[in-house]
């Protein structure tokens, strides 16, 4: 493949899509779990859920474009990334935004989603969009592990909450290199709002939200979750490529440890609810 990423689809370019394209052209995958699946799919869809796709990346087709979905885009961004890095096709790599609620026409805006981040933004205000994000990923992870007290997916996410923490503090001294009155690590951390959400949606209350889902709001977090590393897998590639020579090192390692978390997520489906 000539890029490292995936682009995404709305439901009506994803249509449009197929209308103009022969089937032999490209590869419709479903991620999502066999109860889902079973319950509607898009026409042609290849069912591959999320917990197999790893080991069976190389079994898909190498000249063909792959266009991956879920409920809501999470999974589905999670699984177009793996196979963007695992490079398993010389054709492009597509995410369904809005998953099959896009598809079947329902609302999805009452979903959490993630801001778009302004890749252009000087260097120092992409150091503390990081660590507002990973800020963001440690209180969801944190909430989270209160929520799942005595489950195990309880200690998953209390491993990732820990994590994210460290990931700011790796982050910090690129940022406070740059600045002439740097407020130390823990004085900024406590500033940081962690309300990574678009439209200013405090993360409580979104987290609220998918909990209130009437199906499967297990899967419905994880599926959030992912799509939060997802982001902070794409910024810190992007950073990577901004800053000194230590700071790429320094991002590219985070970046790689972004996709060690989407993998332990995907781990975690199997803790869900059938």
């Amino acid at each position: 493949m000539n890029t490292n990423d995936f682009d995404e689809l709305s439901a009506a370019a994803l249509r449009d899509y197929i209308a103009r394209h022969h089937e032999k052209d490209y590869l419709l995958i479903d991620v999502r779990q066999p109860f889902e699946y079973q319950r509607g799919h898009i026409p042609g869809a290849r069912f591959l859920p999320l917990l197999d796709l790893e080991a069976s990346l190389f079994s898909l087709p190498a000249e063909r474009d792959l266009i991956f979905y879920c409920h809501t885009g999470g999974r589905s961004q999670a699984a177009a990334t793996l196979a963007v890095e695992a490079e398993v096709t010389r054709g492009r790599v597509f995410n369904l935004a809005g998953g099959m609620r896009s598809w079947d026409g329902a609302e999805v805006a009452g979903f959490p989603r993630l801001q778009v981040f302004d890749k252009a933004a000087d260097l120092p205000a992409l150091l503390v969009k990081a660590m507002n994000l990973e800020k963001g990923a440690w209180r969801f992870y944190s909430d989270l592990k209160g929520r799942f007290s005595g489950a195990p997916l309880a200690e998953v996410f209390g491993r990732l909450a820990d994590t994210e923490v460290l990931h700011a503090r790796l982050i910090y001294p690129h940022w406070s290199g740059s600045q002439e009155k740097a407020l130390s690590f823990d004085s900024l951390f406590d500033r940081l709002t962690g309300d990574v959400l678009e439209g200013g949606q405090e993360l409580s209350a979104a987290l609220a939200a998918v909990m209130m889902e009437t199906e499967a709001p297990c899967l419905r977090l994880l599926e959030l979750a992912m799509a939060m590393e997802v982001a902070a897998f794409d910024l810190y590639r992007t950073m990577a490529e901004r800053g000194t020579e230590t700071a790429r090192t320094v991002f590219l390692s985070l970046a790689q440890a972004e996709k060690a978390h989407i993998r332990t997520l995907i781990d975690g489906l199997g803790h869900c609810p059938a």
